[in-house]
């Protein structure tokens, strides 16, 4: 039963959300790869500046080969313009590049030379005379003349080749990144043709999830940019400079920027650009638009909605120690580390679906009991024939055998597995200055995008689960030096010192009270107190 006054976020309300705290949190050091995962399943980035790039790449859309300009298409998938206020992006940058590069611009070098017995251009006198004198040429017959002389080593042309090599190196190590047989059809416009699906079949899938827009919306065959970009390179004048000894700075690129030439303007502003997306220098309108681009591109339904929705509340959590003091720390490639900070004395690790795992050390197990360990022992079920038991102990035996019936019945009947103990946020807070990681406390959360009530009633009792049974992992110590083996010392769970629980709903309209404390029932736009 679901509580229809009470609507659930959806897709867009959650991606404008993200993005106004991934501007905030992205250039400290925070990691949105576990998300990543989810998204992009067949490839593996390592980290946010490698999901720029290849964002970089998929702004704007094709133009047909035989089209001088832009002027018929409308590009809104970029947020780069020119100084006359025109979108432009490099999926178009380059289909207008076969047409442009026929005529590169190249400047004009002055340079003094010696010629005898002719002035081929403007004789320097000056030189002409110092020249004469330091040769001995008494009779007059050498002159020192200006010669204009053509050069491709101009900073229009080096920020062109700068950018067409940064094109080239991000696609080039996409193709190190994928499984050849799987490619992410998001990058279409930049795989090969041999990892490319039909037309026809991107077609269907654009139509059921409306996500992908295939090159037909373009051209019925789609334009193939790396060729546009190697034939640049290799058969034009540019093949003449010599990129290693290319330096540029953001000066001449700011200078460049105001070209009356659209080629070398457009270019310069898309260098300018890529440079401040490998900055993480984002905005919130930016955020926004690498949320909903076709790289992450979460579709629109309920388990890709519940990832977001989980990103979300890591972040509000995140806010609650969004203080002068936190410093982040800079992100390893770890799969579910989403930040870690030091604060005051204590050091926080903050997961997404994590095993309890970290560093090749183990810092928690989530033991969830089997069907084993709750069947009564030997004695109790002496006990049953007998009526010495009390109340309490009867009602204590029943409740057991409703969980071992309950665990047999979901492992057997509907395929639970009960390896898979992974809670959708783990925030532990670590004493300092330890080589072995002392646990102070630790918070359990689940997230759950949904306005169900019945739904929302299972969920509870997972997250009970995670907060009664999980263990100070092998490689960990806790730091109360407690003897018992599970982590919360209070037996009732709720309200203890180690653990604090979360659980994070759809909407706070369906949430009709406070609940106790040590437990944080929270719903859409609710703003956390101090987490741990």
């Amino acid at each position: 039963m679901s509580d229809n006054s009470f609507q659930k976020p959806d897709r867009d309300e959650l991606v404008a959300d993200i993005a106004e705290y991934l501007v905030g949190y992205i250039g400290e050091g925070i990691s949105i790869k576990p998300a990543l995962d989810n998204f992009t399943p067949n490839i593996n980035i390592d980290g946010i500046t490698e999901l720029l790039e290849y964002y970089f790449l998929l702004t704007g859309v094709e133009i047909p080969l035989n089209k001088p300009s832009r002027s018929n298409y409308e590009i809104k998938n970029t947020p780069i313009t020119d100084i006359h206020g025109s979108s432009i992006g490099v999926r178009d940058f380059v289909s207008l590049l076969k047409l442009r590069s026929r005529s590169l611009d190249p400047e004009t070098k002055q340079k003094t030379e010696i010629y005898q017995g002719q002035a081929p251009g403007h004789i320097d006198w000056n030189e002409t005379i110092k020249n004469r004198c330091l040769t001995g040429d008494f009779r007059g017959q050498t002159f020192a003349v200006q010669i204009q002389q053509p050069t491709i080593r101009s900073a229009r042309n080096k920020i062109l080749v700068e950018l067409l090599y940064t094109i080239k190196n991000i696609y080039t190590r996409f193709d190190k990144r994928i499984d050849r047989n799987r490619a992410p059809q998001w990058f279409y416009p930049w795989l090969k043709e041999e990892d490319r699906i039909p037309i026809e079949e991107i077609e269907t899938q654009s139509a059921v999830g409306g996500e992908l827009e295939h090159p037909g919306q373009r051209e019925r065959e789609p334009i193939n940019l790396r060729s546009i970009i190697d034939t640049t390179l290799s058969r034009t004048q540019l093949s003449n400079l010599d990129r290693v000894s290319i330096s540029i700075s953001d000066a001449e690129i700011h200078q460049v920027r105001g070209d009356r030439t659209p080629l070398y303007r457009e270019a310069a502003e898309l260098l300018a650009m890529y440079r401040q997306l490998v900055r993480e220098d984002l905005d919130e309108d930016l955020a926004k638009r690498l949320l909903d681009s076709r790289i992450i591109q979460p579709p629109d339904n309920d388990e890709a909605v519940s990832t977001l929705y989980e990103m979300y509340w890591i972040l509000r959590i995140l806010d609650t120690h969004n203080d002068s003091k936190r410093s982040l720390f800079t992100m390893a490639s770890d799969e579910n580390l989403i930040a870690k900070w030091k604060e005051d004395d204590a050091t926080y690790l903050l997961f997404n679906d994590w095993d309890g795992k970290y560093n090749d050390k183990e810092y928690l197990r989530f033991d969830i009991p089997t069907v084993e360990d709750l069947l009564p022992e030997d004695d109790e079920e002496g006990d049953q024939s007998n009526n010495s038991r009390s109340e309490r102990e009867d009602l204590n035996l029943r409740i057991r055998n409703v969980l071992s019936n309950r665990y047999r019945l979901e492992t057997t009947v509907f395929g639970y597995n009960p390896d898979k103990k992974t809670p959708d946020i783990v925030l532990i807070k670590l004493a300092t200055n330890s080589e072995t990681p002392q646990i102070e406390r630790i918070l359990v959360g689940e997230v759950k995008h949904s306005t169900s009530i019945e739904y929302l009633r299972s969920g509870i009792q997972q997250l009970l689960e995670y907060g009664a049974f999980v263990k100070v992992g092998e490689d960990a110590e806790l730091v109360s030096k407690s003897d018992k083996p599970f982590l919360a010392n209070d037996p009732s769970i709720i309200g203890s010192e180690e653990v604090e629980l979360g659980y994070f709903v759809g909407h706070k309209g369906v949430i009709e009270g406070n609940g106790p404390d040590g437990i944080n029932i929270l719903g859409f736009e609710q703003k956390p107190e101090r987490i741990i």
